[in-house]
């Protein structure tokens, strides 16, 4: 694999796929890190979904992806999604990323009581409910 290096002349999505991995990880350009979220590649939108830099707005739809649950985890692992920022996202996003977060066995359980308290639809309640009955079983 050569190193990815940025460049004027080569897009990004001219490049093989280890190269674009590589980008989606390191970029710090809101513009290429939105372009990458759309690869074929489940790995390129993951490590997308995992970058520090990437802008919120990208790593809420990714967390919605409706192809991957890897890239999903990868959204929801990301050093950015606070809780506050899974809560705001409770309240504006469209139910499968509700469904996600509540899938998640990394979401925290204020959120997930959050969930449970506040979300109108009832799926997005049951899987938070689930969620909450696995860990209490699991101790």
């Amino acid at each position: 694999m050569k190193r990815y290096i940025r460049s004027a002349v080569t897009p990004v999505s001219n490049l093989g796929r280890d190269d674009r991995c590589y980008a989606a990880r390191h970029s710090d350009v809101p513009a290429e890190l939105e372009s990458l979220s759309h690869d074929d590649s489940e790995y390129v939108r993951s490590a997308v979904a995992k970058n520090p830099n990437t802008p919120l707005k990208i790593v809420e739809r990714l967390v919605g992806d409706a192809y991957s649950n890897k890239v999903s985890d990868a959204a929801l692992s990301n050093k950015a999604v606070t809780p506050e920022v899974l809560i705001s996202w409770i309240d504006n996003s469209y139910p499968i990323v509700v469904w996600r977060i509540a899938n998640n066995r990394k979401t925290p359980t204020e959120v997930l009581q959050y969930i449970i308290n506040n979300y109108p639809e009832e799926r997005g309640k049951l899987y938070a409910k689930e969620e909450l009955e696995c860990r209490s079983h699991s101790i």
